[in-house]
């Protein structure tokens, strides 16, 4: 009955997440994400590299999280110093490009407060918003539903090791409606999500 019920749970947050992009208002807009963000991909190293050590986010950091955790993340050594370019902000969001694993692929997390240089790495794809049409966090929780996460796995390329790439993101079709009515949104969806985590505790 537990394990049901833990399942009911999460299938109910993911059933009212899913419901919201569904459901549009007539003033919503949609447009390709590659309207609305630029996408960077991360950084290789090799142990063979001989430059600055940075704090790093890898696939493992993900799991099932909405923010980037900041805690236990991999410090490795770098070729040269780290751009400029490839420092993580508050805001930007990184889904997994490539991975055994082809469940993993699309998933993604938010970076909040970031403190000091940290990077992520080649099998992550980073989507940094150049438009004001959309917050960051709404973005997020688009990424996060079932539908976006299919479609971003269904267009995956390779056989034995599916991959996500610029491309692709940048073709998915965001629908979204004015920032009032993001703000009114991501404080349900927080809302529901707080009410599941206490449901499966």
């Amino acid at each position: 009955n537990a394990e049901r019920n833990l399942q009911n749970s999460r299938t109910l947050y993911e059933n009212y997440l899913q419901s919201i992009f569904i459901n549009r208002g007539e003033e919503w807009r949609i447009k390709p994400l590659g309207d609305l963000a630029i996408f960077r991909n991360g950084i290789n190293y090799t142990k063979n590299s001989r430059g600055e050590c940075i704090k790093i986010v890898g696939v493992k950091d993900f799991q099932n999280n909405y923010w980037t955790p900041l805690e236990n993340l991999d410090i490795v050594r770098i070729d040269g110093n780290l751009a400029e370019h490839d420092v993580l902000k508050k805001g930007d969001i990184l889904a997994v490009r490539s991975n055994g694993n082809i469940e993993l692929i699309g998933r993604c997390i938010l970076a909040g407060d970031i403190p000091g240089k940290i990077s992520h790495s080649g099998f992550t794809i980073r989507i940094r918003l150049s438009s004001s049409e959309v917050l960051p966090e709404y973005l997020c929780y688009f990424m996060k539903s079932r539908a976006s996460r299919k479609r971003l796995i269904d267009n995956g390329t390779g056989t034995n090791i599916k991959s996500l790439n610029q491309t692709t993101l940048s073709t998915l079709e965001v629908p979204y409606p004015p920032i009032s009515q993001q703000r009114i949104l991501i404080t349900k969806i927080e809302t529901l999500s707080t009410k599941t985590k206490k449901l499966e505790s």
